[in-house]
């Protein structure tokens, strides 16, 4: 299974990603933001599923929407160290199927990714 992480925190990254690398079968990739081009990234690399540090950007709400809204639109796991019930709700109404915070719920994240895994290999 494919998954890209979107994070600007260039110490974050690589460190998600070799927590999430250790799930076998996992092809692990990672962006900044700052980037740019991430609606095309996913669109020509098509992951099926994005984790997004939705802290990063004032706008990272509408960019959920964006990926939910394109044909193949993968899972989104947002993260966030804001984990109120409201920012919650702003993330699933956006579109993103999980939400989890980023200083506390690590093991939910790779518990929920190998879970995922498991169910889009019978899709």
């Amino acid at each position: 299974m494919k998954l890209l992480i979107i994070d600007d925190a260039d110490a974050v990254r690589p460190r998600l990603a070799d927590a999430l690398g250790e799930i076998e079968g996992l092809d692990v990739s990672s962006c900044a933001p700052r980037a740019g081009g991430i609606i095309e990234r996913i669109r020509d690399s098509r992951p099926e599923v994005v984790v997004i540090d939705i802290g990063m950007l004032a706008d990272a709400l509408d960019l959920v929407r964006s990926i939910k809204s394109a044909a193949h639109a993968p899972v989104v796991i947002a993260l966030s160290s804001s984990s109120s019930i409201q920012y919650r709700a702003a993330c699933h109404n956006a579109g993103a199927e999980y939400f989890f915070d980023m200083d506390r719920d690590q093991a939910r994240l790779l518990e929920s990714v190998t879970e995922l895994q498991k169910e889009l290999a019978f899709r």
